[in-house]
């Protein structure tokens, strides 16, 4: 069905229980369809967990399979969430494509649903404020890195082994590059230092470099997801 760009806004904006509705269409009209064992795409995430929810309280007698990609480079408590609810072809659909993260959180919340214990996880700064993970995925993901609290500056908080090890693999090189590739001609630690330096220096230039690159255009590239 097409959908102008004015229509999914307006889309957006309609309260949840139309969304579940909605939803629950589209994952009906998937199970009549499909000429196999319907599967659930689950990253442990909490859009996905709300699919599983959506399917296994509304459709309790369709046999699913919960198909998880372990990248090798998963947060440990996503997949040890995954593992929990049993993610060991199919027609595609989004039933949850009008879904705002508030509507998943209120869906979350009304329901009750169980989530990745990685969401309860951050970090308070300086000014006493708590910073929350705000996605899962690969811990190595740099979506967002051109902006401030983006994923590598949440995992050095939250996964300091974990951040050492992917920035030492390289990450620290290609973001210094990036810097360098997008730098606006202002000075900063990072043509000072070298990458060895930079990790130890705190506060970390590479939590957040915003300020001194050109951003122009970042949004079409990068999605914060937050």
């Amino acid at each position: 069905m097409y959908m102008s760009y004015s229509d999914i806004m307006a889309e957006f904006k309609k309260p949840l229980d139309y969304k579940i509705d909605k939803a629950l269409e589209a994952i009906s009209s998937a199970f009549k369809v499909s000429r196999h064992t319907a599967a659930v795409a689950f990253s442990g995430g909490k859009d996905s967990t709300v699919l599983w929810h959506l399917i296994r309280t509304n459709f309790p007698d369709r046999s699913i399979e919960v198909i998880f990609g372990n990248t090798g480079v998963e947060y440990p408590e996503s997949l040890k969430f995954a593992r929990q609810l049993g993610a060991d072809p199919f027609y595609h659909c989004n039933p949850l494509s009008i879904w705002t993260d508030e509507d998943i959180w209120e869906y979350i919340h009304r329901y009750s649903v169980p989530t990745s214990p990685l969401y309860d996880m951050g970090y308070t700064d300086s000014k006493g404020v708590f910073h929350r993970i705000q996605r899962n995925g690969c811990f190595g993901c740099a979506t967002g890195i051109l902006y401030k609290n983006n994923q590598m500056s949440m995992l050095r908080h939250t996964h300091p082994k974990i951040w050492e090890a992917v920035m030492n693999y390289g990450m620290a090189d290609e973001l210094k590059k990036l810097y360098h590739s997008r730098s606006v001609g202002l000075p900063s630690v990072i043509d000072i230092f070298t990458v060895d330096e930079l990790l130890e220096h705190r506060p970390c230039a590479f939590d957040d470099f915003s300020e001194a690159i050109d951003g122009s255009g970042i949004n079409d590239e990068y999605d914060p997801e937050d």
